[in-house]
């Protein structure tokens, strides 16, 4: 542009005001004038040329297009004519969203699993769904169920048999077997702490037997941790949240403080962390270490002291989870953060798996579905993972942490799936497929997780036990309410008795297995013993001659591992011992 007035082309304008820097200075009036275009014939031939050549272009391009219609059309004509072996599929590819993601590049179609470990199975499964083809037949049901499979019914969630469930599930009974070991009622002599001090020697012993025992979180670089709690360069109400579920589980498992009561061996420390949460948080915003503390305080009540106890402080606790699910919210720790450090990143995920797992519970402990988790869909989180600089002692755990929230998962899908009188047996098939998707790959696919290779990590062959007693026991789960008694029918369409029968006895195999790898048992939980004594005490009753014999001498064999096991005096241990004894000497009458 430029001014009429100087005839200057450095023009400033303020859109409002517009002016050049010369009429500024001389206060003249400014006026812009277009600069004139000089257009050359030579160029005007050159655009007369280019636009001919496209015209031409486009012309070439409509006479494919022509052709390419006639191809399609006449492809068509012949499709219509020929009948196809199945019909035409218009989705190309339908994936869940939650378990990947789909992109479309220069190469193709790229497929990003969430899943951090996925075996072919499960691959060829979400391929075929997403392709609408019917799988073979041979390939409709478990390869472990077909023997047990009594209809050639058809499967679809349409025309599937249902089968008829007995009121009293196993998996609703919330006073022993939802209960785990560490649920134990006071060990030693009625005494209170004082007060919270604690010698420097005490308290790196309870913080080695936390970072040992408590599995539900590993902490991300815990090395670094251990020097800044030492320090006292934690919160305090971290601090004293880790001090008080120490003390507890110290006293009842690993004979500390001798004495003292272990409902009330970690009280002061407990009721110091609550206080210093409470005005932490009235403070400064919810950080992923108040979500830890809050489920440190939950777990210290909820499932550790005795039922009287747990049950009057129930409410309390749900309220620290609650808070705990809802800082954690608000951080959305249930969605990637790419823009995080990486330790931030896995503690977040870590911290996610364990509020999943604590809400999968709630329902046995409340025999009520009261769970504060959000839909399954909007939960975009990968799952945790160890991380290339953590040890292989800690890969392990973390993987253990992260396959017992998938178990608790397929829990939760049973739990509500199985609450009627009763259920479709295509739902019971696709629960039990997912139950074997987790046994292949604990066996298979879970790197530091082995009986036979343990990788320079003593928790490999102890995860994996636990890890495998658990799929058992969600069989049972599953299968236990269908078994009939002598007042129903025999089971028209599956033998729950055998399969749940066989959970019993390969449970009863692994709890043995475990017990001569001399893992502590502090982390052994006690529901799976209950579950198979239910199992083998049904069958042992009215099974055949056979199975009469195997069930008996499982629950004998069970008896003996848990007797000389270093709880046998804890009260849910010694419970079960006696109803274990009870079924015995009915057993040895009736012979």
């Amino acid at each position: 542009m430029a001014c009429e007035s100087c005839r200057s082309r450095k023009v400033y304008c303020d859109l409002g005001q517009p002016c050049c820097a010369q009429c500024s200075r001389t206060k003249r009036q400014c006026l812009y004038l277009a600069p004139t275009i000089h257009v050359r014939e030579e160029d005007v031939g050159k655009l007369s040329t280019a636009l001919a050549d496209l015209d031409g272009s486009f012309g070439h391009l409509q006479q494919d297009l022509t052709q390419l219609m006639a191809s399609v059309h006449e492809s068509m004509t012949m499709a219509r004519a020929t009948p196809q072996p199945r019909p035409i599929i218009h989705k190309i590819l339908h994936l869940n969203g939650e378990e990947c993601h789909l992109h479309v590049t220069d190469n193709g179609i790229s497929i990003e699993f969430r899943t951090e470990n996925i075996c072919f199975q499960t691959l060829m499964d979400m391929l075929y769904a997403s392709l609408m083809i019917a799988k073979p037949e041979n390939e409709t049901l478990p390869l472990d169920i077909q023997q047990h499979i009594r209809s050639k019914a058809p499967m679809t969630s349409g025309s599937s048999p249902t089968l008829k469930l007995q009121k009293v599930p196993l998996y609703t009974s919330p006073a022993l077997i939802f209960r785990a070991l560490y649920n134990i009622g006071p060990s030693l002599h009625s005494a209170t702490l004082a007060s919270g001090s604690m010698t420097s020697s005490t308290t790196t012993q309870l913080l080695d037997i936390f970072l040992k025992c408590y599995v539900g979180h590993q902490i991300v670089n815990k090395p670094n941790f251990r020097a800044k709690f030492l320090q006292d360069r934690v919160p305090d109400f971290l601090r004293n949240a880790i001090l008080a579920w120490s003390c507890r589980h110290a006293a009842v498992f690993h004979n500390a403080f001798p004495g003292l009561d272990s409902d009330q061996v970690g009280e002061v420390y407990y009721d110091m962390a609550k206080d210093q949460l409470t005005e932490f948080m009235f403070r400064h915003e919810g950080d992923a270490d108040c979500v830890f503390g809050l489920l440190l305080l939950y777990g210290y009540h909820v499932g550790k002291a005795s039922p009287t106890l747990s049950c009057r402080l129930l409410p309390g606790a749900y309220v620290q989870l609650g808070l705990s699910m809802q800082i954690a919210l608000s951080l959305k720790m249930h969605a990637p953060h790419p823009e995080l450090p990486v330790e931030t990143q896995e503690t977040y995920r870590r911290l996610w798996s364990l509020l999943y797992f604590l809400d999968a519970l709630i329902g046995g402990q409340t025999e009520s579905k009261a769970s504060m988790m959000i839909p399954q869909n909007e939960i975009t989180v990968t799952p945790q993972s160890p991380l290339a600089s953590e040890d292989m002692e800690t890969s392990a755990r973390v993987q253990y942490a992260c396959w017992r929230t998938e178990i608790r998962r397929c829990y939760r899908a049973i739990y509500d799936d199985m609450k009627g009188s009763e259920v479709a047996l295509a739902t019971v098939l696709e629960l039990h497929k997912d139950i074997e998707r987790i046994a292949y790959h604990l066996d298979h696919e879970v790197e530091h997780l082995s009986p036979g290779r343990r990788h320079g990590a003593s928790f490999s062959a102890e995860g994996y036990y636990k890890l495998r007693i658990e799929t058992h026991l969600l069989k049972i789960q599953l299968y236990f309410p269908m078994i009939q008694d002598a007042s129903f029918e025999s089971a028209e369409f599956i033998d729950a008795s055998a399969i749940c029968l066989q959970s019993a006895l390969a449970m009863v195999h692994l709890i043995e297995s475990d017990a001569q790898s001399k893992s502590p048992w502090c982390l052994f939980s006690v529901e799976a013993s209950w579950a198979a004594t239910a199992v083998l005490k049904h069958i042992g009753c009215s099974g055949s001659a056979e199975e009469q014999q195997l069930a008996t001498a499982s629950l004998a064999s069970l008896q003996s591992i848990l007797t000389a096991s270093p709880i046998a005096l804890h009260p849910p241990m010694a419970k079960l011992l006696e109803y274990i004894d009870r079924q015995a000497s009915k057993t040895v009458n009736t012979l």
